[in-house]
């Protein structure tokens, strides 16, 4: 919504000095309030630090580094079944991403201010539904409705399978826009259950190397989302104000969506993997 009114008002090189300014901003408060280890925290409150210990066991309250089990991680089926469920997500997150605006502006025929705040109005809605399904995954949990494994796979079917039909049935809808904008809300806001999914899994597969498949699966997924936009790119090269070519980008985004909720209801376990235990044990005892 800025960038549009910037590009609309300020032309286009103020969105690209203000985020930039915004970015270095940013870097230099996290650089200065981010620490180690809660108990680093100097404005930490006892009660803050009391929920984490006992919501994360294996927090160690002493720095102590882990040999990280390359080999176990790299032949994990676990593992790689998240990996492979975010590199089909991330390649139709990021078309849709960075094309969605071109499709507003040359087939709607949106202004940029307007297609900006088309834009920011879709990922509002899916920070709030991120919001929304943590509460309902621990609903669930303190309930005992489902285990933790098939809350995770609740919540990913729901990320997974909602956009893959929102954004499939953008393509029958022609030059509809409201109902446009209102399905792709709808579809991308669903999306936001995936914290509950297959971002969340990676601390149940490994509580102390949660960031390391962490930073290993969502690579995967962000090289997944550099290579979309290109066959967006080629798709539309063809032509981009035909219809049918906007439709082959979105069957193509709906099935990697679709794709994603197959592998990760059918292959995903939230349960602890072997060799994350072996290590979280020899660096207890370690501490003791």
């Amino acid at each position: 919504m800025t960038t549009g009114y910037l590009c609309e008002h300020k032309g286009w090189s103020s969105s690209f000095y203000s985020f930039g300014i915004c970015g270095i901003v940013l870097s230099l408060c996290l650089t200065f309030t981010i620490y180690d280890r809660p108990q680093q925290h100097p404005r930490i409150s006892d009660k803050e630090l009391t929920f984490l210990n006992e919501s994360i066991p294996n927090i160690s309250s002493r720095e102590k580094k882990l040999n990280i089990p390359w080999k176990q991680i790299l032949t994990s089926r676990a593992v790689w079944i998240v990996a492979l469920t975010k590199i089909s997500w991330g390649f139709g997150y990021f078309a849709i991403l960075t094309k969605f605006p071109s499709y507003l502006h040359i087939i709607q025929h949106f202004p940029i201010e307007k297609n900006g705040i088309m834009s920011a109005l879709v990922y509002f809605v899916d920070a709030i539904f991120m919001f929304i399904c943590g509460f309902i995954a621990d609903f669930m949990k303190s309930r005992d409705y489902l285990s933790i494994s098939n809350i995770r796979k609740f919540s990913e079917g729901i990320a997974m399978f909602g956009p893959a039909a929102c954004i499939l049935a953008i393509s029958f809808l022609r030059c509809e826009s409201t109902k446009i904008i209102i399905c792709l809300m709808v579809g991308i806001g669903l999306f936001g259950f995936n914290n509950s999914g297959d971002v969340a899994i990676v601390l149940d597969l490994a509580p102390e190397f949660a960031g390391v498949l962490f930073g290993l699966t969502y690579g995967l997924c962000n090289a997944a989302g550099i290579f979309s936009p290109y066959v967006a790119g080629v798709i539309l090269d063809k032509n981009a104000g035909d219809m049918v070519y906007w439709n082959y980008v979105f069957y193509m985004a709906s099935f990697a969506y679709f794709l994603g909720g197959v592998i990760f209801i059918f292959g995903a376990t939230a349960e602890v993997q072997p060799w994350a235990i072996i290590n979280t044990d020899n660096n207890k005892q370690d501490n003791n």
